[in-house]
Formats: structure tokens, sequence, C-alpha cells
């Protein structure tokens, strides 16, 4: 199961569910932060249950270009 919505700015916001076995529904609500083209993306999520979460992260993601395609580095603070 899985349902997703995105609204990809600044300030934007992702909300979706999903499961890993069919039975528990988890939820995760990310926030774009920080957005430059061709450079950077950064955002944070929580992922939860319920009325509760029980992880959030910061996620920064880096696109350097090379010679016949781009790099990525995602880093992650959980």
């Amino acid at each position: 199961m899985s349902e997703v919505r995105t609204l990809f700015r600044i300030g934007g916001r992702d909300k979706g569910r999903f499961s890993q076995d069919g039975k528990l529904c988890c939820h995760n609500d990310t926030i774009i932060w920080h957005i430059v083209p061709d450079h950077r993306i950064v955002l944070s999520y929580t992922i939860g249950t319920g009325a509760g979460s029980f992880s959030a992260s910061l996620a920064t993601v880096e696109i350097t270009p090379k010679c016949k395609g781009s790099h990525v580095l995602f880093t992650e603070q959980a």
C-alpha cells in the first residue's frame, strides 16, 4: 500500500502513507526547506503511526555535474 501527494517548492509538503507488511500503516510528513536548482535540496520529515511520530530526519541532496551525468550525495541526520 502506498499513497503520496507532493508539492515540490520551498515550504511545500509531502504527505504519504505506506505499509511494509500490509498491516501496520505508517505515515510520513515532509517539508521542503531549501531548493537551489541543479545543486541542492534540503528537507525534513517525520515518520509515525497513529497520532504520534517515532522518527525525525533532516536530509540534504547535493547534485554535482560530472562528465556524462551527475554525482548525487544524500546526507541524512536522523
